[in-house]
């Protein structure tokens, strides 16, 4: 049984991402606990830290084939998938060290090998009805409404303290209150611009105070996160006249699932005129 792409990267979520970060996450947890318990000494918290790392990697190094395996048999669109699970640091680049840590055995070495000849087949596209004509992305109202929630929340905290100050503390007053004015006027600046950020079609992209780059300028367009936690982002990466161009979309109104659909569909149509759908 077939199954979409995006179907394969859910699964390449669980078990190549939540599933090494939980193993982590335990390890430092049972550690602690331990530690905090008297049953193991202090330095057990950077054994436990070092061995739970090592039990992540492991359990990654495993995992990663039986999902390529899985990937193989399920999924069309392999080349596609194998780009995106990159691009989401599910898999390690090619040529790069960590690859060589995939734990394989020779059954499925040779499975592999097998299954490696669907990457001889080129990916097949279709029009998605679904993708207008023209992809306009503005700021995400919800995104930006709850940054400014979120100031204000800070202001209030920050009055709270003010009923009782000490004087020793004025810088934690001020870190605090400021934080929740900025964020009160970067939130509601983007609340009420109503400027497309973003716009795709047939003929290119075109991003807010970059121009126009036409799809014939553009080698590739990737939607890739980086870091990691509270620390990552989601960006739209392009390259156009041997200049870089990146985009963060985690206040946009558009997810990164979406936006890679919309990439694929107007590349695809400004490459085959005879596919645009009517405006209608």
């Amino acid at each position: 049984m077939q199954v979409s792409v995006e179907t394969a990267l859910r699964r390449g979520r669980l078990l190549l991402k939540v599933i090494p970060m939980a193993i982590l996450f335990l390890g430092i947890v049972l550690s602690m606990a331990l530690s905090s318990a008297r049953l193991i000494a202090p330095w057990g918290i950077a054994a436990g830290l070092l061995l739970s790392g090592i039990a992540s990697w492991l359990w990654w190094s495993f995992a990663v084939t039986r999902w390529r395996i899985w990937s193989l048999k399920h999924v069309r669109n392999i080349h596609e998938l194998m780009d995106y699970a990159e691009q989401d640091k599910l898999l390690w680049r090619r040529g790069r060290w960590p690859q060589r840590t995939e734990i394989k055995t020779q059954a499925q070495k040779e499975l592999l090998a097998q299954l490696e000849a669907k990457r001889a087949a080129p990916d097949v596209i279709r029009d998605d009805q679904g993708i207008p004509l023209e992809t306009v992305v503005h700021y995400s109202r919800a995104q930006t409404g709850f940054t400014v929630i979120i100031g204000s929340l800070l202001i209030c905290l920050c009055l709270y303290f003010l009923r009782e100050p000490e004087l020793e503390k004025w810088w934690l007053y001020a870190l605090v209150g400021g934080l929740g004015i900025w964020m009160i006027f970067n939130g509601a600046r983007k609340f009420f611009d109503r400027r497309p950020q973003l716009i795709l079609n047939d003929r290119g992209i075109i991003l807010l105070g970059e121009g126009y780059f036409p799809w014939t300028d553009i080698d590739t367009a990737e939607v890739v996160t980086e870091g990691t936690g509270k620390n990552s982002r989601t960006l739209l990466k392009f390259r156009s006249a041997n200049a870089s161009y990146a985009l963060n979309i985690g206040e946009l109104s558009i997810s990164k699932t979406a936006l890679r659909q919309a990439i694929r569909i107007h590349r695809f149509r400004s490459e085959n005129p005879g596919h645009l759908p009517n405006s209608a």
